[in-house]
């Protein structure tokens, strides 16, 4: 019996991770800190309004 309870332990633990946290993308941001990444990039002047407007849309899509 006492050698069962880490397994019930991590389990829960691992459920309250995974379960408790907010979706990611495909490529593990959450899909707000993937919005305030580009977003930033976006005042930085690292991406023109086109390509800003392309990968906001995909986000979006993303979410779905």
């Amino acid at each position: 019996m006492m050698f069962l309870w880490p397994f019930v332990i991590g389990g829960i633990i691992w459920y309250l991770t995974v379960k408790g946290s907010p979706p990611r993308n495909k490529d593990g941001y959450r899909s707000s800190q993937a919005k305030e990444i580009l977003d930033k990039r976006f005042a930085k002047g690292e991406l023109d309004e086109s390509t800003y407007q392309k990968m906001k849309k995909q986000l979006e899509e993303e979410e779905r």
